[in-house]
């Protein structure tokens, strides 16, 4: 019974710290999305959480039809290359479509996010940034659990690999 006790106000405390953190990230960014504008981020610290080219280079096309789309450009020079990749292998009226942008500081992150109607990334951190933020988020999970490391809001949607560890 003790342990039940702790552990739901431990559980309390991480809501109150999840609730002011939201907040004020609205705040300072509040969410005005463009209709119909969708950010894509393909970077995570962790090379074994890249979503394979050809997976972006099927979607992507799909998503230009109707959105504007934005797309992370990278913070180092493998994660740039990797966006280039991506993007110069699509075809050239899909490239044409798209805006990169940057993203990095926090305030460039929030500034960008806060005009997109939705995030679509791998496992990273801008998922988490995007879910505070009110931003509908689609994950995309390949090598960690969704549930245990994916968004907290209603907001958040996942994508899940078979081959996830927990």
């Amino acid at each position: 019974a003790g342990h039940d006790t702790l552990a739901r106000k431990v559980q309390h405390t991480f809501n109150k710290k999840i609730s002011r953190t939201r907040a004020n990230l609205r705040a300072f960014f509040p969410h005005n999305p463009i209709a119909n504008c969708v950010a894509l981020n393909f970077h995570s610290r962790s090379i074994a959480k890249l979503w394979e080219i050809d997976k972006w280079v099927e979607l992507i096309p799909h998503l230009s039809k109707k959105n504007v789309v934005k797309v992370f450009r990278g913070y180092n020079k493998m994660e740039r290359l990797y966006t280039q990749r991506v993007i110069s292998t699509l075809p050239f009226l899909v490239q044409t479509k798209i805006e990169t942008i940057e993203h990095d500081t926090v305030y460039q992150i929030g500034s960008n996010l806060q005009d997109v109607s939705m995030l679509v990334s791998i496992d990273s951190g801008l998922i988490h940034f995007a879910d505070a933020m009110g931003t509908k988020t689609l994950g995309i999970y390949l090598t960690t659990s969704p549930t245990m490391w994916g968004g907290v809001t209603d907001r958040f949607h996942y994508i899940a690999s078979n081959h996830m560890r927990t």
